[in-house]
């Protein structure tokens, strides 16, 4: 996994580690022995599209390949959509609307390091 941002002004460009995965609440969908109600896609070491910020476009994905996003959400964080694609062998991650989605709430988690946490220099994600 990798900070968001953009890639030295390189429009679209993907980067990232086979560490990035993607996940949805569907266990009717997952493949048995489906145990849990959260299914995890990790990474299928089939290409590097883990991530991609384009902030010239106003959007953001994860996965790509066989002509698709795993998900990409675009428009202001207002319109999402997601299919099957190569990186993470995932299927479309909602059920409904032909994997188009409209967005009313957005959150972001991050993690830090404890020497990021007790840096006395400060960290810069992004631009």
């Amino acid at each position: 996994a990798a900070p968001w941002q953009s890639q030295d002004g390189q429009a679209r460009a993907f980067y990232g580690t086979g560490q990035s995965f993607v996940f949805a609440s569907h266990p009717e969908r997952a493949p048995p022995p489906a145990q849990s109600k959260l299914h995890i896609y990790k990474w299928a070491g089939e290409n590097t599209y883990c991530q991609m910020c384009d902030v010239e476009h106003g959007l953001i994905a994860m996965g790509g390949g066989g002509g698709d996003f795993g998900w990409i959400v675009e428009e202001n964080f207002m319109k999402g959509f997601t299919n099957h694609c190569d990186t993470f062998a995932n299927p479309s991650l909602i059920e409904d609307h032909g994997g188009s989605f409209d967005i009313y709430g957005f959150e972001i988690y991050g993690f830090r390091s404890l020497a990021e946490l007790y840096s006395t220099t400060p960290v810069s994600y992004g631009r």
